[in-house]
């Protein structure tokens, strides 16, 4: 093999997008998933499998998520407050704190690796 077929150059790195968008993103994503699912299933429950099935569910789909993205975008911190009502953190439970901490402690060092 030459060495002209041979590249070099690091691979591009993909941009992410900054953390703050946390904050958009995770109920984009989860509006569009629940929806599409439970849209699919609503769909061939009430209308069957026929040839309009697709176009059903998309136009279902595409209302249905219009819904439940500004919905998430309320109801979420809500729901992460209840979420933390209901499961203990370790912030809050000292011990368990304690018992992270030694686990990281004993945790065998990776080496260095030179490039």
């Amino acid at each position: 093999m030459s060495e002209d077929c041979v590249s070099t150059e690091r691979p591009r790195e993909r941009r992410k997008l900054p953390a703050s968008w946390g904050t958009l993103v995770t109920p984009l994503l989860l509006s569009a998933f629940m929806t599409f699912l439970v849209s699919l299933i609503s769909t061939l429950r009430s209308a069957g499998l026929s040839p309009d099935t697709l176009r059903i569910w998309m136009g279902s789909w595409g209302i249905s998520w219009v819904f439940a993205f500004p919905t998430l975008l309320i109801v979420l911190p809500l729901v992460r407050r209840l979420s933390a009502a209901l499961v203990e953190s370790d912030r809050t439970n000292p011990t368990r704190l304690r018992e992270k901490e030694a686990s990281l402690d004993q945790s065998p060092e990776m080496p260095e690796v030179q490039l």
